[in-house]
């Protein structure tokens, strides 16, 4: 196979000779030699593959990324044949706008494309008509990782989420922001029980729409028992910004202590206040990450928690953004910090003594990776220990805050660093 001499070819060997001269090439000369360089190594490519066993080809081929197989495909009947492998396209990334204007009946209905993974429909706008026909054409797919998110569900027949949801191919779905009812949140959940295969679902603000409406509340009006099981098939599900009552939270808490799967679950801005705190504690204990911001967790409920961090064999990341940690005893939240991978205590607005006591935590920990300390007071801190700390982390956010917070010493603003946002010696910084 040889490529063929075009004009642009002519233009390449005038670019490379303009090179071999010293003359100064343009912009435009330069992509054009760029994109003969990229089409000759494409033939060349093609060329070898096609030498090769067929087997041997598709193999190799599982390397080349979507633009490149398109490229190839063109250069041979052979290799178009290899290149057309439905297997090849499977992780492609479809085009927002190709998406909107044809749809996806038509886009699986081309064999190259008809076992597509990742569908991201996520804040697109389709009529009804283009809505349902696109859910009917993902819950016929071999669609794995499926995004909904900011799409406003209503009037999708909520057999036909259910139909998405538990499609015995789905893995993730998101339903963020989706405006769902209450009949169809009961079939997604009754999904996540029956699915054989899905593992992580979104439903963060789902009833989002609703939630100031006291007479339209969506998941608070959802079987606690159902939500439960629901929940403990999972590993991973995302309940921030939903109105869950205190019966649900139980039941969600008392899964993650009885689930073989369960692992990663978010409550942000979920009120936890009336959860015991027995149960809370071996219900985190029970799982590898949680996000409890904004959960307006009492002490005791913290202490708990903290508790679980250091006991559980499992935990390693945890978020308690704006837990009211004053009462809590300044060497269990060391402890804790320091038996975690990654902790985010931003907005704690830790007294200098606890704040010194975590940045020791972070020199001495053998796990401690990440740490995020957001609007806790820097002033007071020894510039030593902050150096030794940040040097045993892989990052450590801080912040000098807006308002009366202040950013540290100026030893210590020399340290880390003068501009408004950056990362210096691994600290993120934002500045006001």
């Amino acid at each position: 196979m040889e490529v063929p001499i075009t004009a642009a070819a002519a233009s390449h060997e005038a670019i490379n000779a303009g090179e071999n001269n010293g003359r100064k090439i343009t912009r435009n000369q330069k992509r054009k030699h760029d994109e003969i360089n990229h089409i000759q190594k494409t033939y060349a490519m093609a060329k070898k593959i096609d030498n090769l066993p067929p087997e041997v080809g598709q193999q190799l081929l599982g390397f080349v990324p979507p633009k490149d197989l398109i490229s190839l495909s063109i250069s041979s009947t052979s290799m178009k044949t290899l290149a057309s492998n439905p297997k090849l396209w499977s992780n492609m990334k479809v085009n927002k706008e190709k998406l909107q204007k044809h749809g996806l009946e038509i886009l699986f209905a081309i064999n190259r494309y008809k076992k597509i993974k990742n569908i991201d429909l996520s804040e697109m706008t389709f009529t009804r008509r283009e809505l349902r026909s696109n859910l009917n054409a993902i819950a016929s797919s071999f669609v794995e990782d499926l995004d909904l998110s900011h799409i406003c569900l209503t009037e999708v027949p909520p057999k036909l989420l259910s139909q998405v949801a538990g499609a015995g191919h789905l893995q993730k779905v998101n339903f963020g922001m989706t405006s769902l009812t209450i009949k169809q949140c009961i079939n997604v959940l009754e999904s996540c029980i029956t699915s054989p295969t899905l593992k992580d679902i979104g439903l963060k603000d789902a009833d989002l729409y609703n939630k100031w409406d006291p007479i339209k509340k969506v998941l608070n009006n959802v079987p606690s028992e159902l939500l439960g099981r629901a929940v403990g098939n999972l590993e991973k599900v995302d309940l921030s910004g939903t109105l869950l009552n205190t019966e649900q939270c139980i039941a969600v808490f008392k899964s993650c202590i009885t689930s073989l799967t369960l692992k990663d679950v978010a409550l942000e801005l979920v009120c936890l206040n009336d959860v015991p705190s027995e149960v809370l504690g071996q219900g985190v204990g029970n799982l590898e990450k949680v996000n409890l911001g904004y959960t307006s967790l009492s002490t005791l409920q913290i202490k708990a928690v903290l508790k679980s961090c250091i006991t559980s064999p499992t935990l390693k990341d945890v978020t308690l953004e704006e837990a009211e940690l004053d009462n809590v005893p300044t060497g269990l939240l060391a402890q804790a910090v320091g038996n975690l991978e990654k902790v985010d205590l931003s907005h704690t607005h830790l007294a200098t003594e606890k704040l010194i006591a975590v940045l020791k935590s972070c020199i001495t920990s053998p796990t401690l990776q990440y740490v995020n300390l957001i609007c806790s007071e820097l002033y007071n801190v020894p510039t030593e220990l902050l150096e030794e700390a940040v040097d045993n982390l892989i990052q450590c956010r801080v912040t000098g805050g807006s308002f009366s917070y202040n950013f540290g010493s100026q030893e210590q603003a020399l340290i880390l660093g003068k501009e408004e946002h950056l990362l210096v010696n691994k600290i993120e910084i934002s500045k006001k």
